[in-house]
């Protein structure tokens, strides 16, 4: 078995066996290797029920890895800990980080600008401090700091542990217990000198968060947030799993995103220095919708289609699923770096071709919970990057230019042997932009990632029903009765039902169909099946009924070519522009919009609303108590036509606006003058002393309304028509 760049080798045997599958019988441990992505969805993903178990590895067991997700055999282990992990980085809830990330990038900016000899240096120094910042509420001072030194000796123990047929204890499992002194036994001596660093990696950032809880000096972390909603298993047989479980998810954390987010990072930098004409295009883009006077963020993704496209595209061109995200049937010249592949001829992403990002983190049910994470991070990178930096190979010691190569190098996570160092500024503007930042300081930081914690919803996902309290007897039994009817009990307030699968309920298919659309609805962005099965703890992807419901469900949308499923909102509303036009056919049609439902399609709807409001596009109705917007109108009455409005005189315009609008009781002089009365100040007829006759029902009154202008008259001609002519 090829220990060093396997992938190479597993792709080779595919082209020349011409299968998409490969089986190798090995003694003791035979191989499956997959090598299409068809092949990879029917197995691991449609039939993920018998595919989604892990062979346990001696070696990594030794090393006291075996807490790693990805290694966990299938069962109610890695479900806990799945669970666990997904509840803290879920598409939905990955916005908290923002503030985050958005620091540690352009910190990343300032230390480029002071020695872009050390690019490789600062791309680790920014993923390490930026993942045990968010994981532990820590700032680490340098890639010297212990916690950071004692985690990469760890990471490099588990770089060549993982890799299939490295050791041979995986293919005799009883040699674990050979003593380490006698011969032949190197597995065994790796093992012990890699295991005392993967405990401290693992415990001893945890254990300060937690110490400092109690004291209650703990700044906003993951770790903080998992031990605190783990408190209400205190006293319970199931507190010590939980808390192993936490402190596994939180050491996970760095293991899982430090090596990946930053080998890619490096790739993107090598794709930039030898593919510069892509990088001038990224620019271009980057220059029209973020402007020189500031660095870009979160909010202008949706107007950079070519920066996401390199997101997807830097997934694709070096990954470790290398074979299938090589194969020129699904990618045409592979090896070159060209995001254009995914942009469509309106310009945006075009969804026929496949997202590799649905297949670089893995599939089924081992779908790598840190995607989203990992994709905002190196979104933000590449996008501040390329904002204020020109990106070339660089020069060696003699002033001659560096020959890079595309060439991988690494064990589990493999990285670019060659990282590029001519990094300059693209203008004087841009790096004024990069020297006027100042990193924010930690009370901010904290401020800030404190309000995305407290907004997310951190109901337990592995809730249990109230434990029985015992029986009363007697006269204490009595006497407590009217008082527990009073008064819940303080312990089950904290009970939360939030999984049917956890409470031992909603096992009717109608309730986990509910479910499941529910939270469809919920995630805004297209899905995993596998994923909304273990989200939801429904057996979606094994329940053949289930499924054909969910499939048939008339808001659920499935696309056969990804797989992926997304939920039928009533607008398809995406940019302010679409809004507008969507605003303008229902106010044509006789009628406005909601603005709850157009939120629903669309999140950013009410800010883009109150935009429109403020340049005349549209009228608005506001809830009464708060303010909030209600509906939307197009204004079709403005001074030009230039969006299909009606043109009007200037004379009505002029009357319209010096109209005097006379309050309450002028009004009703107004009325009275007229001989008219208000609708609401009915008058009532006498009743008779002896009330309604019984047993008959009197038919409905019908009221005699008049609608009125009598404040109009002698300031507007009301039998004018004042439409200029011909419209």
């Amino acid at each position: 078995m090829p220990s060093s760049r396997p992938w190479e080798k597993y792709g080779s045997w595919c082209m020349a066996y011409k299968s998409d599958i490969v089986f190798l019988d090995l003694p003791m441990q035979p191989i499956l290797v997959v090598g299409s992505a068809k092949a990879a969805m029917e197995l691991l993903e449609k039939r993920a029920g018998i595919w989604s178990d892990r062979v346990p590895s001696i070696i990594i067991e030794l090393m006291n890895w075996d807490f790693n997700l990805a290694l966990i055999p299938y069962g109610n282990k890695w479900r806990i800990h799945r669970r666990m992990f997904h509840q803290e980085f879920h598409t939905s809830i990955v916005k908290k980080y923002w503030p985050v990330q958005l620091d540690y990038a352009r910190m990343f900016l300032s230390l480029i600008l002071k020695s872009p000899a050390d690019t490789r240096k600062h791309v680790r120094q920014m993923i390490t401090g930026l993942i045990f910042y968010i994981t532990y509420g820590k700032r680490v001072s340098g890639m010297n700091d212990e916690a950071v030194v004692v985690a990469q000796i760890a990471l490099e123990g588990l770089s060549k542990g993982a890799v299939p047929g490295f050791s041979w204890l995986d293919y005799f499992p009883l040699a674990r217990h050979i003593p380490s002194w006698f011969p032949g036994t190197s597995s065994r001596k790796l093992a012990e000198k890699y295991l005392p660093y993967v405990r401290d990696m693992k415990d001893k950032p945890y254990d300060e968060v937690k110490a400092n809880l109690d004291k209650g000096i703990a700044p906003p972390s993951l770790a903080a947030s998992l031990i605190e909603k783990n408190r209400k298993y205190s006293g319970t047989d199931e507190e010590g799993v939980y808390d192993e479980a936490s402190r596994n998810v939180a050491g996970l954390a760095y293991a899982a995103g430090a090596d990946t987010t930053n080998s890619s990072c490096e790739s993107f930098l090598l794709a930039m220095a030898l593919f510069p004409e892509v990088q001038k295009r990224a620019q271009a883009e980057l220059d029209r919708v973020v402007g020189p006077h500031r660095l870009p963020d979160f909010d202008d993704f949706d107007n950079l289609p070519y920066i996401r496209a390199m997101v997807m595209e830097t997934s694709r061109w070096l990954p470790d699923v290398w074979g299938i995200l090589h194969n020129p049937e699904d990618y045409p010249e592979p090896e070159r770096f060209w995001p254009d592949r995914f942009i469509g001829a309106d310009g945006e992403i075009d969804p026929t071709v496949r997202d590799p990002t649905t297949i670089a983190f893995g599939f089924g049910r081992r779908l790598c919970v840190g995607r989203p994470f990992s994709n905002n991070t190196l979104a933000i990178f590449i996008a501040s990057i390329l904002h204020v930096f020109d990106i070339s190979a660089g020069v060696d010691d003699s002033g001659k230019p560096v020959e890079l190569s595309a060439e991988y190098i690494g064990g589990l996570i493999a990285g670019p042997r060659d990282v590029p160092t001519g990094l300059k500024p693209r203008s004087e503007a841009a790096k004024a932009l990069i020297s006027n930042f100042r990193m924010s300081s930690l009370a901010a930081d904290s401020a800030s990632f404190k309000k995305g914690l407290n907004r997310a919803d951190y109901s337990s996902w592995h809730a249990q029903p109230p434990p029985l309290q015992p029986q009363a007897s007697g006269s204490e039994a009595t006497n407590g009765e009217s008082s527990k009817k009073k008064k819940r009990s303080k312990q089950s307030m904290y009970v939360v039902y939030s999984q049917p699968a956890d409470t031992g309920t909603g096992q009717n298919l109608n309730t986990q169909l509910l479910y499941a659309v529910t939270h469809l609805k919920s995630t805004g962005n297209p899905v995993r099946l596998q994923d909304l099965a273990i989200i939801t703890s429904t057996p979606l992807d094994t329940d053949k009924t289930l499924l054909e419901r969910f499939k048939a469900h008339d808001r659920v949308l499935h696309d056969p070519k990804t797989d992926l499923y997304s939920y039928r909102h009533d607008f398809n509303v995406r940019n302010k522009a679409a809004l507008l036009t969507e605003i303008q056919r229902q106010t044509r049609n006789g009628g406005g919009l909601s603005v709850r439902t157009l939120k629903e399609s669309w999140k950013e709807a009410p800010q883009a609303i109150e935009e429109l409001e403020k340049e005349g596009d549209v009228f608005v109705t506001r809830t009464t108590k708060d303010g909030q917007l209600r509906m939307v109108f197009w204004n079709e009455i403005k001074p030009d036509e230039e969006n299909g409005g009606k043109q009007v005189e200037k004379e009505f315009l002029d009357l319209w606006h010096s109209l005097e609008v006379p309050n309450d009781v002028d009004l009703l002089k107004s009325l009275a003058n007229e001989g008219l009365q208000a609708t609401a100040a009915e008058s009532l007829a006498p009743k008779g002393p002896f009330g309604k006759k019984k047993g008959k029902k009197s038919a409905p009154r019908q009221r005699q309304v008049r609608i009125t202008n009598v404040h109009l008259k002698g300031q507007i001609d009301l039998s004018k028509d004042y439409v200029a002519p011909g419209k």
